[in-house]
């Protein structure tokens, strides 16, 4: 039996939740408007009214880190999305059909698999244009030939299973039998990837928005603040640790979230 989950899991999950309702709570929170310039208080250190300062034009760092939570946990669960939607019917599509459907969408997996994730979603997002939503959907797209594969492999082992033969023997179409028994009994690992997925969602849009192909100004983005601070560095290097520390805490958190829905399922027998 897998080991209880430690207070590592429990830790990442509590950060989770708290950014989660940080980035419900943000206007309520945030103690400045995140989009108000002022030009008088440009580059100003982390004091009472701005415990972490100003940026290069004077918007308070706190409140725009709360309103980039909200814009980085949109972006990673739409990214999710998006692979889910793709990548679940091609892989069950895929390990239910076999034959000629699954060597001809395989192909197309293989092929968008042997192309490194950031380079696709750099060409993808160039196609369609900077911008949150089409990051998004170049984010999700690039992921879901990994859940599309996964599901295969768990579809193609359960479709061997006496209760799938029953079902077929009692009259039941192949699509029928694709939704009601394969893929609900395949999902568990699904979650688990989903979980995982989740993190590299964060970071690549995080990175997209640092190189300008995400979140436009004036919106609030992690990366797009990393992106500002970094033209600072020389003189104002402090501005680079709140977002740099937002960003790596929550793809930790968010990677032990997925590692504890997994031990959590393998107690329960996934």
């Amino acid at each position: 039996m897998p080991a209880v989950l430690g207070w590592g899991h429990w830790m990442a999950l509590g950060f989770v939740v708290l950014l989660v309702v940080v980035a419900a709570a943000a206007p309520a929170l945030a103690p400045h408007d995140p989009y108000v310039q002022d030009l008088a208080n440009i580059l100003r250190t982390p004091s009472w009214s701005h415990p972490l300062g100003t940026d290069d034009v004077g918007r308070d760092i706190l409140s725009r880190l709360m309103y980039g939570a909200r814009t980085s946990m949109f972006g990673a669960c739409a990214a999710g999305a998006v692979a889910l939607l793709i990548g679940l019917p091609v892989g069950l599509a895929a390990g239910a059909m076999g034959g000629a459907v699954d060597a001809m969408l395989m192909r197309i997996v293989d092929a968008m698999l042997a192309f490194p994730a950031t380079i696709l979603a750099l060409a993808v997002v160039g196609i369609l244009g900077p911008g949150l939503g089409h990051a998004m959907c170049a984010i999700g797209l690039v992921y879901s030939p990994r859940l599309a594969r996964l599901l295969r492999a768990q579809v193609m082992v359960i479709r061997q299973q006496s209760f799938v033969e029953a079902a077929r023997l009692m009259g039941m179409s192949e699509v029928a039998i694709m939704i009601r028994h394969l893929l609900p009994n395949s999902l568990r690992p699904i979650l688990v990837q989903w979980f995982l997925m989740l993190s590299f969602a964060f970071l690549a849009e995080a990175g997209l928005s640092f190189l300008g192909l995400g979140v436009q100004p004036p919106d609030a983005s992690w990366g797009q603040m990393l992106a500002r601070a970094y033209r600072s560095m020389s003189h104002s290097g402090w501005q680079i640790v709140a977002p740099g520390l937002a960003i790596t805490a929550s793809v930790l958190a968010l990677n032990r979230v997925g590692d504890a829905a997994s031990r959590w399922l393998a107690r329960r027998g996934a």
